[in-house]
């Protein structure tokens, strides 16, 4: 693993403020393969390169797939928060943005919700409840129509992650609730910044804390419901947060 600090300047995607303070990270330990990360006190990590946008394609999709367990891991999400949701909301009507292999859309339907999806996959095969494309730039959604805004480790890959929740809040019913998971830094006070496992500088854009997504989706105008840290890869992915919000409606 290579480390060193950096002296660059660059602005806050989230905040504006100019930063100074960034650490290369290589996955590989070959320094040439570093990612260039940015820290503001705003609490986020930002890559100094907007990653890749070239979408992913099938054959990135089958390692989930391959893995032994990923159906078992894939359904505890749903399993877990659902119940949680289905109290906030009368409606069952959802939305999974960038849902890769669509196997929340399965098991929301199987709970007798009415289930839609975008994703900007290659392979995607459009459909009347499936969209072929980049949910940042889309025309194709319409507001007030979903009960649920399903954003499962997508917030950190998009260009202009304020926007995409204040379009997420527009897409929502009145009383509508957003479910993010996405990586959570805080846990790298508590380990070496190398063994953390979302350093990934051709996927990932911005890292946030707790704090820092809490703090954004208040002031778009939404009440945090739950929100938690998650130790255990029993979700698929681990050292990242979870959250329900809910559209503020009276």
């Amino acid at each position: 693993m290579s480390e060193k600090i950096i002296v660059d300047k660059r602005c806050c995607p989230v905040c504006g403020r100019p930063t100074v303070l960034a650490k290369a990270i290589s996955e590989t330990g070959d320094p040439k393969d570093a990612g260039l990360w940015y820290y503001c006190i705003c609490g986020i990590i930002f890559n100094k390169d907007f990653p890749d946008p070239e979408p992913k394609t099938e054959e990135y999709l089958k390692k989930y797939r391959d893995f032994k367990e990923y159906e078992l891991i894939a359904k505890q999400p749903v399993r877990i928060y659902a119940p949680i949701i289905e109290e906030l909301t009368m409606g069952r009507k959802m939305l999974d943005i960038g849902f890769g292999t669509g196997k929340n859309m399965e098991y929301f339907k199987e709970r007798g919700w009415v289930s839609f999806g975008i994703e900007k996959n290659k392979d995607t095969k459009e459909t009347d409840r499936i969209i072929k494309d980049d949910f940042e730039s889309t025309d194709k959604l319409y507001k007030s129509t979903y009960d649920l805004v399903w954003m499962s480790h997508v917030l950190e890959k998009f260009k202009d992650p304020l926007s995409a929740l204040y379009k997420a809040r527009e897409l929502l019913q009145e009383n509508g609730v957003l479910y993010i998971a996405t990586p959570d830094i805080d846990f790298l006070y508590g380990k070496p910044s190398g063994e953390w496992t979302h350093w990934n500088k051709s996927d990932n854009h911005i890292l946030w804390n707790t704090r820092s997504v809490k703090r954004e989706l208040e002031r778009i105008g939404f009440n945090i419901v739950m929100c938690r840290r998650n130790y255990y890869s029993r979700f698929g992915f681990y050292h990242d947060l979870h959250l329900i919000a809910q559209r503020i409606y009276f």
